[in-house]
């Protein structure tokens, strides 16, 4: 089976990050914008919900906008 990169693609629970299945991180690195790095470190750091890894992960890259 093959990781979809459509944006449809839904992992089994739209709401916690399961880094086990490929298939959701996957979908978390694409929704997301990080690496399976960066994926895993939030949810060491905050859990796996989603909302959190989200709000962790914007917080810990700098933007461009930053001084």
């Amino acid at each position: 089976m093959q990781v979809s990169d459509e944006p449809e693609a839904r992992p089994r629970d739209g709401m916690q990050v399961h880094l086990e299945n490929p298939e959701d991180v996957a979908y978390w690195m694409q929704r997301l914008g990080c690496t399976a790095a960066q994926l895993g470190v939030a949810v060491k750091v905050v859990g796996p919900l989603g909302d959190r890894v989200e709000a962790w992960l914007k917080r810990a890259r700098p933007s461009a906008n930053d001084p």
